[in-house]
């Protein structure tokens, strides 16, 4: 290692914002590859898990609602006819937003374990270039 990139190695670490500086890096390589994989360019059109947790909450009070209504009417209706049809329809779309719910938590947890590996390759890295500038 010549005196230039020793010099200019004991500079850059010697920085307080260094760690700082790391951590921001793969945040925002992370953040990055995770748009990219969902086609996405903000992080504001990503759905995500707790979005879809508070649809299928929705949902489940939609469809309690509906099984109450129906239990509760005496005798055939037009919305008691009507009730399985739509029963049916909301348990489908259940269905749809757990297997989304399912998808973002596991994007979402795939996202943190990639920033970890590149935070960590990153301070790895700052360590090889400590032990080259300990002389022998």
């Amino acid at each position: 290692m010549t005196t230039y990139s020793t010099d200019a190695m004991s500079s850059a670490l010697s920085r307080p914002d260094l760690f700082q500086k790391c951590v921001k890096r793969a945040w925002l390589q992370a953040r990055n590859a995770y748009l990219q994989e969902k086609h996405v360019n903000k992080v504001a059109d990503v759905v995500t898990y707790e979005e879809y947790l508070k649809e299928k909450e929705t949902l489940l009070g939609f469809i309690k609602a509906l099984q109450n209504k129906h239990s509760n009417s005496v005798g055939p209706t037009d919305t008691n006819l009507k009730a399985p049809q739509e029963l049916r329809e909301l348990f489908e779309k259940l269905n749809s937003t757990e297997k989304h719910l399912n998808e973002a938590f596991n994007d979402e947890v795939r996202f943190l374990i990639h920033f970890e590996l590149l935070l960590i390759t990153s301070i790895n890295q700052i360590i090889v270039n400590l032990i080259t500038l300990i002389p022998n």
